[in-house]
Order: C-alpha cells, then structure tokens, then sequence
C-alpha cells in the first residue's frame, strides 16, 4: 500500500508540474504575442528607440526560455532595424544572419523577408548597391508565401529603396526612379487592413517629394508632402515627420525666407534628438542651417553650422568605411576559407568511406574465418587430436637428438632457434618456398615449430602471442601451402623432404 501511494503521489507531482509548465507556457506566449504586435505596430517608436529596444530584448529573453521561434524572429528582425535606423549598421548586419537561420528554420517567410529588405536597404546605405539589390530581389522572392498585407509590405519598401541604389550610381534615370517610387506608393494604398498602412503611404511620398524636389519640381514636391501630413497626422510616432520638416526648410532656403527655414530645420532637430534615430539626417540639417544663416549674413552661425555639418559627414564616413572594412575582410576570409572548407571536407568524406570500407571488410573477414572455425575445428587442432600417433611418430623420428635441443631453445625464448633448426635440417625452408616462394620468415619459423610437434600454447608463449593467434596462423599456413583441413599439419611438415 505504501508503494501504491508514493507511486499515486509521484504521478501526481509530474502531472502538477505538466499542467504548471503548459500554463507557463501559454502565458509567456501571450504575452509574448502582444509584444510582437506592439513592436510590429504603427507606435513602436513613439516612446524613442531606446525604449522600443528595451521591449524587443524582453521579448527576446522570454522567447528563448520558452524557446518560442517566431518571438525569437521578429526580436531580431526589430533589433537589426533600430541598430539600421541608428546607423549601427555593423550590429544590425551581425545579427540579421541568425534570424534568417531561424526565419527559414521554422518557414516564417514575412520575418525571413523582412530581413532581406532590411539587410538590402543597409548595403544601399553603406553604398554596396549590388549586395542591396540582390537582398531586395531575395525578399521579393518571398512574398508569395506570405499574407497579401504583408506582400505589400515587402514590395512597397523595396520599390521605395531600389531607386535609391540608381541614385549611388548616379544613374540620373528619373523615369526609372518615379516609376519605382509609384509603384512603392500603389502597393501602400493596397494595405488595407494593416495598422501600418497609413506609415507605409507616408514613407512613399516623401520619397516622391524628395525626387521631385531634386527635379525642381516644387509644385509636386509640396503635393506629395501634403498627402505625407495626411496620412500622419493621427499618428502618434512622429519619427518620420524629420524628413518632411528637413525638405520643408530646403524648399524655404529656396524661397528665401531663411527665417522659416531655421524654424523647419529645429523642429527636425528636436525629433531627431527624441526619436534617437535618423542621424544621418544631422547633417542635412546643419547643411541647411548653414545656408539659412548664409541667406540670413549671419557668416559666424553660418560658419559654425557648416563645421558641424563637416564633422558629421567625417563621422558619418568614417563609421561607413570601419563597417565596410569589416564587411569586405569577412567576406574576404569566407571566400579563401571556402576551397579550404571544401577540400576538408571532400578528405574527411574520403577518410570516412575509407574507415567504412575497411571496418566492413575486417568484419565480413572475422566472421568468415569464425565461421569457418566453427565448422572445421579440427583443422586447428590437428597437434591436440593427434596427440598419441604425433608423439609415435616423434620416437620414430631420425632427427630425434636434434629435437631435444631445438625444443629447449623454444622453452627458453632463444631467438637463435630457428637458426638452429635450418642447420639441422637444412632443406626444410628450401622444400617450402618451392611450394610458396611468397612465404615470409614468420612463416617459416611457425612451420618449424609445427615441425617440432610444439603445442599451441608453446608455440604462443614463445611467440608472446595468444593460442587463438596461434590457431589462426595455422590456419593461413594451411592456405599457403595448400594443406587440407583433414590432414594432420605434422604429418604433413614432417614428410616434407
């Protein structure tokens, strides 16, 4: 009764500890879930990058204890994002491999998508333009797999960065340019149901703006700045709004009223120093507070803002051309390491082979020989079977006087027995090689302990071998010299002449 009980009480605790984990489980996953749609959503920056960053590292730690695949994906696909917007382009591009592992691992193919784009719109930034058009096809690619919303998504975002790739090639092709920034803006508009559509129609037109605005197209610069407010205006993340206030001033330096300018070029300062994002805007913003103080002859706020407009562009290329060294120098150690990588593993794949090969083979050889063993054991036991007719025949043997001498060298491990043996019976080795030329000395000298009539474990401890040795080496002797298993290897070595 007692075992029965502690058997009753033991189930019970791991069914206690099942249903607690399980319920652990679904509430992590809850609350895991309604973190990802947070920092999926249209406010995930609201608050500024840090906090946003803190969020995706909480959701990161809780994903991996419950080992929650796609919590693990989106956490790393929105940490590379905010490292990219941040222009921590080295973090964002170290990290982006493992979610793409994870991404494809558990065929999560928006996250898997996301993260070409994201790594196609960092090689554009750091000018690799070729990289950042194969990332972005590789994205593309995918939208078949996923929800149309999310499609739209991944095709608006890489028609909105594949014109920037035309522009690092100063390919001044703006038909090219406007027909991919429309198409970006079409795809928005068709996000009908997702939360971050009215973000995505923004991001598109202020591309178009921009475009226009290099074209000196003012009119439609400001049409598509409009419909840019519009679609934000009920947002509460105003991040995006930094690239709108800096075009906003150009086209005020341009019009001469430098003073507004300024205004238009602090307020994309102040959220640029709240949001903690998009600072590489900095320096479009003092450039264009340069020329505003310039427009204004204030020459010492003019001088101050161009200096700083300077250092930002020499901090700006200095961090691009560190994180393209390291870029090329691990790219470079891939490509010499992979013919090294490939040829070691063609030589482990022939050693492995090799190994198998010879493992099979002295197996099936073993078990052929036990085989054989188990069906003709006499064959290795011709000295112990043949035990009284072996010693008849060694009373009548002529050369007994030599055979007590020789016996006595073998019980004593004297090296120079068989030296012994071939002056004392001098055709002996000659009438063997005649029948085998390929015999070696081994064989020679175990026939001429056979000769002597030794028993096994003689013959073995003179040998420092085991009997089954000696068993076996008998038994390839018999192969050698072609002797049949029924007749006794004795007889047969003593008859030799």
């Amino acid at each position: 009764m007692k075992v029965k009980a502690k058997s009753i009480l033991f189930i019970l605790f791991i069914l206690n500890n099942i249903y607690c984990y399980s319920q652990n489980y679904s509430s992590t996953k809850k609350e895991i879930d309604s973190l990802i749609n947070f920092v999926r959503g249209k406010n995930a920056y609201a608050n500024g990058s840090k906090k946003l960053m803190r969020v995706t590292s909480r959701m990161l730690l809780l994903s991996k204890s419950i080992k929650y695949p796609r919590g693990m994906t989106v956490s790393i696909s929105i940490m590379s994002e905010v490292y990219m917007n941040e222009q921590q382009y080295e973090k964002a591009l170290k990290i982006i491999p493992e979610g793409k592992i994870l991404a494809e691992k558990h065929n999560d193919y928006y996250s898997l998508a996301w993260l070409y784009i994201q790594e196609g719109m960092i090689y554009n930034a750091l000018g690799y333009t070729k990289r950042s058009r194969k990332s972005l096809q590789q994205g593309l690619h995918l939208v078949n797999k996923i929800s149309p919303n999310e499609a739209h998504l991944i095709r608006s975002t890489a028609y909105r960065i594949l014109p920037l790739n035309i522009k690092k090639e100063n390919q001044n092709n703006s038909d090219s340019i406007l027909l991919y920034l429309f198409k970006s803006y079409d795809e928005a508009k068709k996000m009908y149901k997702s939360p971050i559509r009215n973000i995505c129609i923004a991001l598109s037109t202020i591309e178009l703006s921009q475009q226009y605005y290099y074209q000196n197209d003012i009119n439609n610069t400001e049409k598509y700045l409009a419909l840019f407010e519009t679609a934000l205006r009920t947002e509460n993340d105003k991040s995006e709004f930094i690239k709108y206030f800096i075009l906003k001033g150009n086209i005020e330096n341009k019009r001469r009223r430098y003073t507004k300018a300024l205004e238009y070029f602090d307020k994309a300062l102040q959220l640029t120093v709240h949001y903690k994002i998009y600072l590489l805007n900095l320096k479009e913003i003092y450039t264009g507070k340069s020329e505003s103080f310039l427009g204004l002859q204030d020459y010492k706020n003019q001088a101050v803002y161009s200096e700083k407009a300077q250092k930002i562009a020499d901090s700006i290329l200095s961090t691009e051309k560190k994180t393209l060294n390291t870029i090329i120098s691990k790219q470079n150690r891939t490509n010499t390491s992979e013919p090294q990588v490939k040829d070691k593993t063609k030589l482990l794949i022939i050693i492995l082979i090799l190994s198998i090969s010879i493992t099979v083979f002295v197996l099936y050889t073993f078990y052929i020989k036990k085989k054989k063993y188990h069906k003709t054991p006499e064959s290795f036991t011709d000295s112990e079977k043949s035990t009284e007719e072996n010693i008849s025949l060694y009373k009548k043997d002529s050369s007994t006087k030599n055979l007590t001498g020789l016996k006595l060298l073998v019980q004593n491990k004297d090296q120079s027995f068989h030296l012994k043996f071939s002056e004392a019976f001098p055709t002996f080795n000659s009438r063997l090689l005649q029948i085998n030329s390929q015999l070696t000395y081994s064989d020679l000298e175990y026939c001429a302990l056979i000769r002597l009539n030794l028993d096994n474990k003689i013959i073995a401890d003179y040998k420092n071998i085991s009997p089954n040795s000696v068993i076996s080496k008998k038994y390839r002797l018999r192969k050698k010299l072609n002797i049949s298993k029924d007749e006794n290897m004795y007889l047969w070595m003593l008859n030799l002449k």
